[in-house]
């Protein structure tokens, strides 16, 4: 066997002579970069051309060093454990194996690496399939068999969030290399609550890790079957293996999701044959999309990239299983909409167009602009309006307009009794001939919302995505070049 050379061979020839050091004297383990050998390998590190171009400090009360307390600190007790019952020859070899681990993925390497074990709900895998790969860095294991992937007691469990009644065990883990650039010398040192060894901040709402673990969940919804809305799902818990060295004794952490994924109540079918209405060729559209739906939407923060209404509308449709009361939905789906249609731009352009604005509200400029939207899709949501007497022949003209109007008016009126806590019982649907004498007309227009407005705002959301929009502001041009 060759062994490989190392880039830095005076900086392992120390580390092994203050390796052998802590290993002998067991008393200054815990001070061991207060002796003179500690300080002189620290002072070598740190001055090496190769390491020195890396940022290697964190902002905590003060400049503080990573490689002193984390990487050789832990490297150092790693040693010592392997150690234990084998002899120095069989140490040293030891020492070379671990070193260039040190070497090649944290002293020298541009990028921190990072693997992300999602527990996955309901997957039906091809038969005699148990990995699927959608490129390099992403793919959907089969655990079924596994009574503790990859060692972690209790990562097959049930989110505590859900049903009692729901038994059954995720069977697939979604794995997921993820890698984080190295800031260089000449930029900042790492934050306290977000640098390589915790590169998740808990105390923020934008969370890079989290974003990750949404970005595949969400692209699957965006990029599925026109109806779908409920897929296999993520548990409340994933887990992140650390880069070498990070932490002493634990090489996976576990963190949990800021509100829970909803329970599935389909499967994501990935054995469908290519002559079903229902198959996807979802490795063509991870390759087509993925990297350009999660660089424009979860990369950074979708509060300073102008892409806050996008994300917030799919944190919606996430969380609407969640939430137990029609009323509730119903008034957070039509509001949803108004983030996704409003401006003040568009309304000025309506009212130009000399049309009525209903008691001066928002609701027709967003009525008006989504019908813009379904015309110029061909999406005329016909079975709505005729839910009694559907059309054998689908319509191909738009004779739904006036009606979709109406009904997103009354909508919005609907939500605005509730938001200002009004009288709702004198409430008058509109068009009227979706009233029914079963039950009142605002409990009608719940169930009508909760049932059709999430496919309303997963329309746009795709449209948006088909049409590559990056941006909440070239999102309002396109729509006021429909208007």
């Amino acid at each position: 066997m060759i062994k490989s050379k190392s880039k830095i061979p005076e900086i392992k020839d120390l580390l092994w002579d203050l390796a052998i050091y802590y290993y002998k004297n067991k008393s200054l383990r815990a001070n061991i970069f207060s002796t003179k050998k500690g300080i002189e390998f620290l002072k070598k590190i740190h001055l090496d051309p190769i390491i020195s171009k890396y940022q290697w400090n964190y902002e905590s009360n003060g400049i503080r060093d990573l490689l002193k307390p984390y990487y050789i600190d832990t490297f150092l007790k790693e040693i010592i454990n392997l150690g234990i019952n084998i002899n120095k020859l069989e140490l040293k070899q030891q020492f070379d194996i671990q070193f260039q681990e040190l070497e090649n993925k944290i002293l020298l390497s541009d990028y921190f690496e990072y693997f992300i074990y999602i527990p996955t709900f309901r997957v039906i895998f091809p038969e005699n399939v148990k990995v699927i790969d959608f490129d390099s860095d992403h793919r959907l294991k089969d655990i079924v068999e596994e009574k503790s992937p990859y060692g972690i007691d209790g990562f097959k469990d049930i989110p505590v969030s859900w049903s009692r009644n729901w038994k059954r065990l995720p069977n697939a883990s979604f794995e997921a290399k993820f890698l984080i650039k190295k800031r260089r010398s000449t930029e900042k040192p790492y934050e306290h609550k977000w640098h390589p060894i915790m590169p998740y901040d808990a105390y923020s709402e934008y969370n890079i890790m989290y974003e990750k673990i949404r970005s595949i969940y969400e692209f699957f919804l965006c990029y599925g079957n026109k109806y779908d809305l409920e897929k296999s799902t993520f548990g409340d818990k994933f887990y992140v293996k650390l880069p070498p060295f990070s932490l002493a004794y634990k090489k996976i952490d576990t963190l949990y999701t800021y509100s829970g994924f909803p329970p599935p109540r389909n499967y994501l079918g990935l054995n469908l044959p290519k002559n079903s209405k229902y198959y996807i060729d979802w490795n063509k559209r991870w390759n087509d999309n993925y990297s350009w739906f999660y660089e424009t939407f979860y990369k950074n923060d979708p509060i300073y990239n102008d892409t806050y209404n996008f994300r917030y509308a799919l944190e919606v449709l996430r969380s609407l299983s969640n939430i137990g009361f029609l009323r509730v939905k119903a008034l957070l789906l039509v509001s949803t909409l108004e983030g996704l249609l409003y401006d003040s731009k568009i309304h000025k352009k309506i009212k130009k167009q000399n049309l009525p604005d209903y008691f001066g509200s928002k609701s027709y400029p967003i009525a008006t602009t989504f019908v813009k939207v379904s015309e110029y899709k061909g999406n005329y949501w016909q079975f709505i309006f005729q839910n009694k007497y559907p059309l054998k022949t689908p319509l191909k003209s738009f004779l739904t307009n006036g009606d979709l109007k109406n009904l997103i008016i009354s909508s919005y009126q609907y939500r605005n009794k509730i938001a200002h806590v009004l009288d709702i019982k004198n409430f008058k649907l509109n068009p009227s001939y979706l009233r029914s004498t079963d039950m009142p007309d605002y409990k009608l227009i719940e169930q009508i919302i909760t049932q059709n407005f999430p496919y309303f705002i997963i329309f746009l959301i795709r449209l948006i995505l088909e049409e590559k929009i990056n941006s909440k502001g070239k999102w309002v041009n396109f729509l006021q070049d429909l208007l």
